[in-house]
């Protein structure tokens, strides 16, 4: 059976819709709008604005409820400006008092915010609701077992270890003064989980003959650019051979599987054609300047200019001593920042982006360290625990960490402060017994769900290819999507406390009932005086 109903039919009949009256509560828009703490949100945004001088701006609320919506659904600054304008509960989101069809502002304010906040106002962001969650009951961390520890045991290795099960005696006890005379309590709570990823930027994958071909190119721009510009200081217009390279290029591209020669033939002349369009440069600007006169180029190709010259320098050096590795090797000239994260895995042997250190306790994402070059996982860990206690005001009982993370100094630092982790102790490998091993494999399978968490976030909220284009705007961005993955986890956490609350709510009405209903037996035992055999049984 066929339903259809054709254009003519639709354009004759009024669209009717239900929100006259009001929206529905159980939106997410809607509920994520009380989980906000818009206020204190706020505060990171004025922090470098004046109150009395300037222009006043848009509405703070409506740019902060554009970003989360933004990273929430990886759109694109246009796409999320032309969203929010077609949706009534995006605007009830962002703050707006009615429904309008006009664009809130210009999608251009989103990366003039994200360039201002930089990774600081990004962290300070997604610091503040996880802060705020933490205060209003939302992020609970379970109390630790209580652990009286031996003092003949503290000088053991890894006293913290999974493994040294005998270093403890695990006791129950219900008066805090009795504990506290026995020995040291362990107050350390939760688990944190941490894991390093790279971020991709959405940029061309690099090889050294591409990135030649393009400076070559940049090169002649700026040459004509020069040469259009003050033609009566030269006659003749310098030389580039840009066809003649052109095509070898195109030769070059359109072969499958180039051998090396052929590859290092290539960049023989790649590098020839770009060291003769520099020569040429270097006589243009020097000629502009003793003749008074000023360079009149635009910033972006002058940054250009600079990019070029360095990967020329860098590509030179590398083609002279017949290497593949250089210090700070730029690999696109758009973003030079961007540099090659060797990360050794299946599909991707190398990565351009940031290298970040992730945290995840209670299913809630911080950012720890981020950074465009290559660094190693562990030099960060104490930093990082640190700011676990500053955030929740304690350390955690147990630290989930990858072997890398393991360094002597590292495991000193978790013993000092009574952090549990994962890894094996250091020295000659004992024997386990069964009950324990298993204990500690289910203990190592919780650093799945970081794992699960990055794989969310690239591939749902864009970590695996980042649209932006500065540095700043880059690291603020990265942030922001950890932000929008923290307010998925609240939306969750919330309808769960809902749908507890509900059955609390229908057991405890089950209770009184069953309660009125012997109430009434035993009245109608008493009062008629029949058998029990006669009543019905409400509890069944």
């Amino acid at each position: 059976m066929i339903k259809y109903t054709d254009k003519n039919s639709i354009s004759k009949q009024i669209f009717e819709t239900p929100f006259q009256s009001e929206l529905n509560k159980t939106n997410r828009w809607v509920l994520l709008e009380e989980l906000m703490p818009w206020d204190k949100m706020a505060g990171i945004f004025m922090k470098d604005m004046s109150k009395d001088m300037g222009r006043t701006t848009i509405d703070l609320r409506y740019v902060m409820g554009a970003m989360f919506i933004q990273h929430s659904l990886n759109l694109t600054d246009r796409d999320t400006i032309a969203m929010i304008s077609e949706n009534i509960y995006m605007q009830y989101f962002i703050g707006l008092p009615s429904f309008q069809s006009t664009t809130i502002f210009d999608h251009s304010l989103l990366s003039i915010f994200r360039q201002r906040l930089g990774e600081q106002g990004g962290q300070q962001l997604n610091e503040i609701l996880i802060t705020y969650s933490f205060e209003n009951g939302q992020i609970k961390h379970r109390k630790s077992r209580s652990k009286t520890i031996k003092d003949e045991d503290r000088d053991t290795n890894e006293q913290n270890s999974l493994t040294n099960k005998k270093r403890t005696t695990i006791e129950k006890s219900e008066d805090k003064k009795e504990r506290d005379d026995k020995g040291a309590t362990v107050k350390n709570r939760g688990t944190v989980k941490i894991d390093a990823t790279v971020i991709p930027q959405n940029i061309s994958f690099p090889t050294d003959t591409k990135l030649l071909n393009h400076s070559r190119e940049i090169s002649e721009s700026i040459i004509d650019e020069l040469y259009e510009q003050l033609r009566d200081l030269w006659p003749i217009k310098p030389r580039t051979y840009r066809r003649e390279a052109r095509k070898k290029w195109l030769q070059f591209s359109k072969s499958r599987r180039p051998n090396k020669k052929t590859i290092r033939k290539q960049l023989r002349s790649q590098l020839g054609y770009l060291k003769r369009n520099l020569k040429h440069m270097d006589k243009m600007l020097s000629l502009i300047l003793e003749s008074g006169k000023k360079i009149k180029l635009t910033e972006r190709l002058r940054k250009k200019m600079y990019v070029i010259s360095e990967i020329y320098r860098q590509q030179q050096e590398m083609f002279d001593d017949k290497r593949k590795k250089i210090a700070d090797r730029i690999v696109n000239v758009a973003q030079p920042w961007v540099r090659p994260i060797v990360r050794g895995k299946a599909g991707s042997q190398v990565e351009f982006g940031a290298k970040i250190n992730l945290s995840l306790t209670e299913k809630m994402v911080t950012v720890d360290q981020s950074s465009f070059d290559a660094f190693n996982e562990g030099s960060g860990l104490e930093d990082l625990l640190d700011r676990y206690k500053q955030r929740f005001g304690y350390y955690p009982e147990y630290a989930l960490v990858d072997r890398i993370y393991l360094t002597r100094a590292n495991r000193k630092f978790m013993k000092d402060n009574n952090i549990a982790h994962n890894g094996n102790p250091l020295g000659r490998p004992k024997p386990i017994d069964k009950s324990l091993k298993a204990k500690m494999r289910k203990k190592n399978n919780e650093r799945n769900h970081i794992e699960g968490k990055i794989g969310q976030g690239k591939q749902k909220f864009g970590m695996d290819k980042l649209r932006t284009k500065t540095v700043q705007s880059s690291l603020c961005a990265i942030n922001l999507i950890a932000l929008a993955i923290n307010m998925l986890t609240l939306l969750n956490k919330s309808f769960l406390i809902n749908l507890s609350l509900l059955r609390a709510t229908i057991t405890i009405t089950a209770k009184h009932l069953l309660i009125y209903l012997i109430s009434v037996q035993q009245y109608q035992l008493c009062y008629f005086k029949l058998s029990p055999n006669l009543i019905i049984d409400y509890k069944g």
